[in-house]
């Protein structure tokens, strides 16, 4: 099950494009998402979540105006975390495995290149999505110097 650009948009009340406003138990409805989703998961199965990392302080995605980018707080609650996500996860099943893997060859920045600083951004992001498929940068995945977090939710048995 693959689930792209979705749950940061689970438990909000309303979005303005500059700012969105969460629910109070926003942390509720995004974990009722990631167990239904492992729920309905087949054995062995794995369930890819992706939306922009709310660990990174820049999200390209989402943004009003004629700037591609919006700087925000790490600690802002639209974006999630991929501790968050653990959590999610192994509140709905501690035998889930969950990992973040390198978004090379997930996403496109098409709105960006629209720019010449984001024609030249966009060579070195995926330059950087590349390198953080090696194994001694893979930790980095989860870390606020990957602006797009993808995260497999793997059940083996």
């Amino acid at each position: 099950m693959v689930s792209f650009g979705v749950i940061e948009h689970v438990g909000i009340e309303g979005e303005s494009g500059v700012s969105e406003q969460v629910a109070w138990n926003y942390q509720e409805h995004r974990g009722r998402y990631v167990a239904e989703a492992l729920r309905v998961l087949r054995t062995p199965g794995v369930v890819v979540l992706s939306q922009p990392n709310g660990s990174c302080p820049v999200d390209f995605w989402h943004y009003s105006g004629s700037v591609p980018a919006r700087w925000h707080s790490p600690r802002q609650p639209f974006l999630p975390r991929y501790r968050e996500i653990r959590r999610w996860a192994h509140d709905a099943d501690t035998e889930i495995d969950v990992r973040a893997v390198s978004p090379y060859g997930v996403v496109n920045f098409e709105r960006i290149r629209a720019w010449w600083y984001g024609r030249l951004f966009s060579r070195a992001i995926r330059a950087w999505f590349s390198a953080l498929r090696f194994p001694l940068l893979r930790a980095l995945t989860r870390s606020p110097l990957n602006p797009f977090l993808v995260v497999q939710l793997r059940r083996r048995r």
